[in-house]
């Protein structure tokens, strides 16, 4: 199964693409961006969140880890509920509510939508790789 030195990768380059899918789908340009970042933030909001020392955030990477430490406890790795497209990815924003809902109240919730839907894509991605490199 590939790591993350291959999933952080795949996050950045898929970005692109949902930013041009999103286009594509008609969506305006901050909306386009909000989606291409949800996607490359599948680097630090990863089904491998439920690992210890898998997410290196610059800056806070303490903080970061030290808040998903009840989520590394709670959930073992490659549980169905972390590393299951979309439902991986609702009960890590389901986790991530607190902050969300501070986000919600600063940028349009669209755009917010917009970046859930990108972490959707790059789970999806996270779960094709593992699939085609799990032997």
């Amino acid at each position: 199964m590939p790591g993350s030195a291959t999933h952080n990768p795949a996050c950045l380059i898929l970005a692109p693409v949902v930013m041009a899918g999103a286009a594509t789908l008609g969506c305006d340009w901050q909306t386009c961006i909000a989606a291409g970042i949800g996607c490359a933030s599948g680097v630090a909001v990863s089904p491998d969140l439920d690992m210890v020392n898998t997410v290196r955030v610059p800056v806070i990477g303490w903080l970061w880890g030290a808040y998903w430490w009840p989520y590394r406890k709670l959930i073992a790795h490659r549980a169905y509920i972390s590393h299951a497209p979309i439902v991986g990815t609702l009960v890590r924003l389901a986790y991530l509510m607190p902050i969300i809902i501070i986000a919600i109240s600063i940028l349009p919730p669209g755009l917010v939508a917009a970046w859930a839907a990108g972490l959707a894509c790059a789970d999806i991605g996270h779960a094709v790789l593992d699939a085609l490199f799990t032997n």
